[in-house]
């Protein structure tokens, strides 16, 4: 049978997912465990603290406590840990200084010791499922006897690798949506977030997975029980989804949104996954939650009372908020998405957030150009609402919790915070055909395949130069 354009363009269509998939896998693979080792210890941010949730976790404390009155949370962590961050953390915050041979010697010296009760607020709060590679790499340091700096090498690598396979799985499921999830998946903030001790490498495994069991979904014809468990899944992606950061929220109402289930299945699943969060959610607040900014002037009932007395305040702290500072330290919040990595201290090239701007297009082009879309209409619409309603939140959340009273702006909120929303892309864009344009958008297609390597390589090259040369 000769070659036609048509067939060409299927089989293409038919080999990309898998083609994406083995791409991104093996390239992001290699890449976390060059930068668990590469990145010096606890210069992710907020690393010191994850690993401290992290080590409470593996002494079986899985809700961290208020103690010292109600000004301070946290549990049982190894001292030592706060003894190699006070090494390696005077080159926080200050790019012209490096680490050098002597930091890492002293702080590789200190191993594992009797735990104590360690303060970590910020990340006491955090539900200790999404830790479950990282407490295993911890397991395993201390099993071989391993240093606190050797250890928290393991750990990065165990919970990286383990949110790769993940992420790699839901680009194989993804079918036409594949180059789009693969391109944000392989960017630098992603990539440094896979290698970090933190929950949000988990998270965007988590909603990676759930637009890949929505593809899933789509090409399974009736209910049956592939598509009850594939539902099941969808559901517990969700429900760590939220839990994680419970901004995303309004995304629980995705099982609501597909109609091949009947309408009491949908609201049950839809009931389990607020369940789950909200049993989180009682337990934080019951045990953990503190209001850790105090000193800094914040106080969340006073700041909820001012806006709803002046709700016109929205408008003006959004404009001053996207017009003016913008994330953490001065940067964009697309920058931060894209990859400001470390404390917010290690910025790429400008050229590469340039081209990423235009990778990204590339792939949403690609993305609309395809044969069929993940949801109806009216429940793409649906859910592009509770994406923006999640937006929202956490910039709600961040002026209750971290802005002080009548702060002009939002502050606290950074771009990596609305990678996981980002990465639903794929189920509430349109699917636009335009005859003649298929083989061409294949093409298309195949080029960002070559976007994972780049990206990996900036990324070594930006940590390398901001640590050590």
């Amino acid at each position: 049978m000769p070659v036609t354009v048509d067939s060409l363009s299927q089989h293409l269509r038919r080999q990309l997912a898998f083609t994406c998939a083995i791409v991104f896998g093996l390239q992001a693979a290699v890449a976390v465990l060059m930068l668990s080792i590469l990145v010096p210890p606890f210069e992710n941010s907020d690393e010191f603290n994850h690993f401290d949730r992290v080590d409470q976790i593996s002494r079986g404390g899985l809700i961290a406590t208020r103690f010292a009155g109600p000004m301070t949370s946290g549990g049982m962590a190894d001292p030592g840990i706060g003894k190699v961050d006070q090494i390696i953390g005077s080159v926080r915050f200050h790019p012209e200084q490096k680490v050098d041979d002597s930091m890492l010697r002293r702080a590789s010296m200190i191993g594992w010791t009797t735990a104590n009760r360690v303060t970590f607020a910020n990340t006491a709060i955090y539900a200790p499922m999404l830790y479950g590679p990282e407490v295993f790499g911890v397991w395993l340091g201390k099993l071989a006897r391993l240093s606190i700096v050797h250890s928290l090498m393991l750990a990065r690598a165990a919970g990286g690798l383990f949110d790769v396979a993940l992420a790699t799985l839901a680009i194989a499921m993804a079918g036409e949506c594949a180059p789009l999830l693969m391109i944000m998946l392989a960017l630098p903030m992603s990539l440094s977030l896979f290698a970090s001790i933190s929950q949000d490498g988990a998270m965007l495994a988590m909603a990676a997975l759930t637009v890949g069991l929505l593809t899933r979904l789509r090409g399974l014809a009736g209910v049956d029980g592939a598509a009850n468990s594939t539902l099941f899944w969808l559901c517990l992606c969700v429900a760590l989804l939220t839990i994680g950061r419970p901004a995303y929220a309004p995304l629980v109402i995705l099982p609501l949104l597909l109609p091949q289930f009947s309408m009491r299945i949908r609201g049950l699943a839809t009931g389990a996954i607020v369940c789950a969060l909200g049993f989180w959610s009682i337990c934080v607040a019951s045990f953990t939650m503190i209001n850790g900014s105090l000193d800094r002037g914040v106080m969340p009932s006073v700041q909820l009372h001012a806006l709803l007395r002046h709700p016109e305040w929205i408008l003006s702290l959004a404009v001053n908020t996207f017009a003016g500072r913008q994330g953490m330290e001065g940067q964009s919040y697309f920058h931060e998405l894209i990859g400001v990595l470390g404390w917010i201290d290690v910025v790429l090239p400008n050229w590469f957030y340039r081209l990423a701007r235009w990778t990204l297009c590339i792939a949403v082009i690609s993305t609309i150009c395809r044969r069929n879309t993940l949801l109806s209409k009216p429940a793409s619409g649906w859910l592009f609402v509770a994406a923006t309603s999640a937006c929202g939140l956490i910039f709600l959340l961040e002026y209750l919790t971290w802005s002080p009273v009548d702060f002009p702006f939002v502050d606290g909120v950074q771009g990596r915070y609305f990678l996981p929303i980002a990465l639903f892309l794929p189920a509430f864009l349109p699917s636009l055909r335009l005859p003649g344009l298929e083989l061409p958008t294949t093409v298309l297609r195949g080029a960002l395949l070559l976007f994972p390597a780049l990206s990996i390589a900036v990324t070594i090259s930006a940590v390398v130069h901001r640590y050590y040369v």
